[in-house]
Formats: structure tokens, C-alpha cells, sequence
């Protein structure tokens, strides 16, 4: 996939409230960065029209991750399930 989800962070006094998604973007083949950047583009425009907030920053890899602040309100079942859509 070009498009990955990573385990929620949360902190380690309650492992079980995730403050972070990250969505991990990385190019299907080749080096195409630019194509990630593109990419990440859309997706902080969908944050945004969804009313979400989302930082990108470089992977480290090859790619970009998208963090996603998690509002502590949110279910633990319904963030886990984002992880999996």
C-alpha cells in the first residue's frame, strides 16, 4: 500500500487514550518524492475540510507521515477502527 496506518500513539500513563494517528506515505515505487509530497497534500486538504488538524513532516524512509491529534473524547474502539479503514 501507499497509504499506511501505524499503531496510535498514546502516552505511557494510558496506553489505552491515543493522542496521535500517523499516516504513513511512502512512494509506491521509485524514488517519485514528489508524488508523496502531492499526496500529502490531499490529505491535509481532507483534514482540513473534515475540521481535523494534521502536521506532515518527512518519515526519515522515504516518504512523509501525517500526524493526526486525536481528540481524548473519541472512543478508543472508533480510533482503533480508523487505523483499519
Amino acid at each position: 500500500r501507499a497509504i499506511e496506518y501505524h499503531p496510535a500513539l498514546g502516552l505511557a500513563a494510558n496506553i489505552y487514550r491515543p493522542t496521535h494517528l500517523i499516516l504513513d506515505l511512502d512512494p509506491p515505487t521509485g524514488d517519485d518524492f514528489a508524488a508523496v509530497v502531492a499526496v500529502a497534500h490531499l490529505g491535509k486538504q481532507t483534514l482540513d475540510d473534515c475540521g481535523l488538524a494534521g502536521a506532515v513532516k518527512t518519515s526519515g524512509s522515504r516518504g512523509v507521515h501525517i500526524f493526526v491529534p486525536i481528540d481524548h473524547s473519541a472512543p478508543v474502539d472508533d480510533v482503533a477502527a480508523a487505523t483499519r479503514a
